[in-house]
């Protein structure tokens, strides 16, 4: 399984209950593995705490830890004090018929039903967000690296489609629906190294 931390912010600023992240960085794929979302994740979770977020961090995550991350985020948003939440990926994301997925390093994809039962849908975390009132949200994708299954599948459309935001929600791209974006060649991201 993998570590999933929950990290209190360092002395910089005092942790705040009511401001909760969870970032997830998904580097170690069997066939199309990246070389940024881990650094990337850790430099967010960093940044967040420092922020003085209490944040939920998750590597190189398969499926079923992904899926329990985002229902402990879930439910710790849904605290009456919780005001401010914040999701950040790094990783391949697809998007298979209107519908956005993450991919965690478990897949094993060669069909399109392979994404449906091995990923997870964006709309998942999505459409338990929007139940949260008198909540802001924000939920960071820098997704999309390009070919992610190396020719075992491949989709219909490239990167991740567009899809509207929960009411008191900001959605930010790596790059824009239909595109892929660059992981690039240094220690972060393009997106992230910017953000």
């Amino acid at each position: 399984a993998a570590p999933l931390c929950w990290a209190m912010a360092p002395a910089l600023a005092a942790p705040d209950p009511a401001r909760v992240a969870l970032v997830i960085g998904n580097a170690a794929y069997p066939r199309s593995p990246l070389l940024n979302p881990t650094h990337d994740a850790e430099a967010m979770q960093t940044l967040f705490a420092s922020a003085g977020f209490t944040t939920a961090h998750l590597l190189n995550a398969r499926r079923a830890d992904m899926l329990a991350a985002i229902d402990r985020f879930v439910a710790a948003i849904e605290k009456p004090g919780t005001r401010q939440a914040v999701f950040y990926y790094a990783g391949h994301g697809v998007q298979l018929d209107w519908r956005n997925y993450l991919l965690p390093i478990d897949i094993a994809v060669q069909a399109s039903d392979d994404i449906k039962r091995q990923c997870v849908d964006l709309g998942h975390l999505l459409g338990r967000l929007s139940k949260g009132q008198d909540k802001t949200f924000i939920v960071i994708l820098d997704a999309c690296r390009d070919d992610p299954f190396r020719g075992a599948y491949t989709p219909t459309h490239k990167g991740l489609s567009q899809f509207d935001a929960p009411a008191g929600s900001l959605l930010a791209y790596a790059t824009a629906p239909g595109s892929v974006a660059a992981d690039g060649t240094g220690q972060h991201s393009l997106y992230t190294e910017h953000l």
